[in-house]
C-alpha cells in the first residue's frame, strides 16, 4: 500500500481478518480479544465529526490528516503490531508531559552539539508528543507536533524501553501503521506453519508473487526493481532468497552496471545458481 494513498476501510478489514484468522479457534485469547476475533475486527465503532472536533478542542491542535481520516473509521485500535496492545482513539490521546521523566536525560543526550540535526530535534519530545499508547509492552507510541512534514503529517516516534536504541521515527501515523501491519506479518502464529493454522491469505500471496516478480525483473537486468520488490515482501516476512537480494542490493549500488550489463548470459546463469 502506498502511504499517501491509504484505503483505511480496506486496510483495517483486512487486518482485522488475518488477525483473526492467524488465531484459529481463538482458544488462547484474552477475554477483550475474543470479542474482537468473533466479529473479525481490532477497532472500533468510527469517530464521529463532533468526537474529533471535542478532541481537538480539548488538545488545542488540529490533528494530523492520516490520524484524522484512520479515526473516521474507527475510534481507535487493538493490537498495532506486537508490542502496542491498544492504540488510543479521540477520549484517550493525551499529551504526555513527561509523564515518565525521561525528559532530561534523553534532552542531555539528544541535545549535544557534535549530533546530527536530526537527533537535536528530539530534544523536548517527552514533553510536547501526543501519547496515543493505551496499553503496551513499556513501548510508546508518540505524535510529534513540531516534526511536521508539507503535507501537514505529524511524525510518530515510538520508543520500547527494552530496546536500546533512539525512538523509531515514521513521517506519518499512516506510515506507522502500515509498518505496525508488516510487524504483524513477521511474527503472526502459523506464520511458518507452526503453533497455529497456515498463515496465507491476500497479502501473503501477494507478495509471495512480487517475489516470483522480483526473480524474473533480475534476470532481465531490472535489479533496482527486483530491489524493491524485495525490499517490500521482506518487510512483510516473506522468504526473499537471500543471495538473490544481496546480489539485487550490491547491483544498485552499483548504480546497475558491472559485468552483468556487459554478459547477460553469464549473469543470468549466476542469478539462476541462486535459486
Amino acid at each position: 500500500m502506498e502511504i499517501e494513498h491509504a484505503d483505511w476501510p480496506n486496510f483495517l478489514a483486512r487486518w482485522s481478518e488475518e488477525w483473526a484468522d492467524a488465531h484459529g479457534d481463538g482458544d488462547e485469547l484474552s477475554p477483550d480479544d475474543i470479542e474482537a476475533w468473533r466479529g473479525r475486527w481490532l477497532g472500533a465503532d468510527p469517530a464521529t465529526e463532533a468526537d474529533i472536533a471535542a478532541m481537538e478542542d480539548r488538545l488545542g491542535r488540529t490533528m494530523p490528516p492520516s490520524y484524522r481520516e484512520f479515526l473516521r473509521v474507527s475510534d481507535g485500535w487493538r493490537h498495532a503490531g506486537a508490542f502496542v496492545w491498544r492504540l488510543a482513539g479521540t477520549r484517550e490521546a493525551h499529551w504526555h508531559n513527561d509523564a515518565m521523566g525521561l525528559g532530561e536525560d534523553f534532552d542531555a543526550v539528544w541535545g549535544e552539539e557534535d549530533n546530527p540535526e536530526e537527533v537535536r530535534a528530539q530534544v523536548g519530545l517527552w514533553s510536547r508528543a501526543l501519547q496515543l499508547d493505551v496499553e503496551s509492552d513499556i513501548t510508546f507510541v508518540l505524535l510529534d507536533p513540531e516534526d511536521v512534514g508539507p503535507d501537514g503529517e505529524w511524525a510518530v516516534r515510538v520508543w520500547a524501553s527494552w530496546r536500546a536504541a533512539d525512538p523509531e521515527r515514521y513521517p506519518s501515523f499512516a506510515a506507522f501503521m502500515i509498518a505496525m501491519h508488516q510487524e504483524f506479518h513477521t511474527l503472526a502464529p502459523g506464520r511458518d506453519g507452526e503453533d497455529g493454522p497456515t498463515f496465507v491469505n491476500d497479502t501473503t500471496r501477494a507478495q509471495d508473487a512480487a517475489v516470483s516478480r522480483a526473480r524474473t525483473a533480475a534476470l532481465r537486468g531490472r535489479y533496482e526493481e527486483a530491489a524493491a520488490l524485495l525490499a517490500e515482501a521482506h518487510k512483510y516476512g516473506r522468504r526473499t532468497h537471500t543471495n538473490s537480494w544481496s546480489r539485487s542490493r550490491n547491483w544498485t549500488a552499483r548504480g546497475g552496471t558491472g559485468p552483468s550489463s556487459r554478459t547477460p548470459t553469464t549473469h543470468a546463469s549466476s542469478a539462476n545458481s541462486s535459486r
